[in-house]
């Protein structure tokens, strides 16, 4: 017979599931779309989304879209930098979101080397800052000149270049929101037995420090893919979760998200960690193609307000 304490244990965590499911569908609520105007502190602002994206690629290949009333009674252009995957599903979150907010999709190689290379260097953050100016007024010669919250946004290798984008102070304070989606990883002190190096990682926790105090907003999500030569995206976000004091909440039943079916969960404040069954190259795949229920919904809900 069970004791008192495991059944106990066992509805808690049920509960818990419940609650976190419930949770994750009011994020993915569909929103109808209207050109009303929307008042906020007293000014008419058209609705974003209403009317079809500008887009424009650049001569790198990235990928640039804005909202068709460009930035209208806004006093600054915010920008999401999304790094490595498919444009079209990228776009397609984004949308989805209804984000008011400039758009980068930007792919740099198929590895972690070139999107670790490609900012590696200090003057790159304000360079990428200065070139998103440029094309936005390309696209949106009216848009006002400063621009707002910025978010890092990755899937699989393109967290490196976020990793090298706010490991200076003075740049990861400049940015508002890291969404990484099922990527996440770092070396290996020992293979046997198994110690994962916590080089890299540092900037990440120290980001989702900030993100517990609400000054930012942290997204993550990982698959359980296992990995021989490196840590995986399961033993990076546990590496992560144990310098923050935090534990998961299990679900014993499965909760589906679109292809992805979920299986633990953290939220504290502005930081959310969500673990996703699936060993193959499709459930790797399945976490960009849900990009609009994992990650771009707790953006768009942290953006909802113009920054003030």
């Amino acid at each position: 017979m069970r004791s008192i304490a495991t059944i106990l244990l066992t509805v808690g965590l049920l509960t818990f599931s419940r609650i976190g499911g419930q949770a994750l569908a009011k994020h993915s609520e569909p929103r109808e779309l209207t050109a009303d105007a929307v008042q906020i502190d007293g000014r008419d602002r058209p609705k974003p989304h209403a009317s079809e994206p500008k887009k424009m690629t650049t001569r790198r290949g990235t990928v640039v879209v804005t909202p068709g009333e460009c930035f209208q009674g806004f006093e600054a252009v915010d920008v999401v930098f999304h790094f490595h995957g498919n444009p079209f599903l990228v776009e397609r979150a984004w949308r989805r979101n209804t984000l008011n907010a400039a758009l980068f999709i930007m792919n740099h190689g198929e590895t972690t080397k070139p999107y670790a290379e490609r900012y590696s260097y200090r003057e790159a953050f304000d360079q990428l800052l200065t070139s998103a100016e440029r094309y936005i007024h390309e696209l949106c010669p009216s848009a006002p000149a400063k621009i707002g919250r910025i978010a890092l946004s990755g899937w699989s290798a393109g967290y490196a270049s976020i990793q090298k984008l706010i490991r200076d102070d003075a740049h990861a304070a400049r940015v508002d929101a890291v969404l990484l989606s099922d990527g996440l990883h770092t070396g290996l002190v020992n293979k046997y037995p198994r110690i994962i190096s916590e080089t890299g990682l540092e900037p990440f926790v120290a980001f989702a420090k900030q993100a517990l105090t609400d000054d930012k907003l942290m997204v993550m999500t990982h698959s359980a893919i296992p990995t021989i030569d490196f840590a995986s995206t399961t033993e990076t976000t546990d590496a992560v979760l144990h310098d923050l004091g935090l534990l998961r909440v299990l679900h014993l039943d499965e909760e589906r998200l679109g292809a992805l079916r979920m299986t633990s969960e953290v939220h504290a404040h502005s930081f959310h960690l969500m673990g996703f069954e699936g060993t193959e190259a499709r459930d790797h795949g399945d976490h960009l193609r849900q990009l609009d229920n994992t990650l771009f919904n707790w953006l768009r809900d942290r953006w909802r307000v113009p920054a003030e």
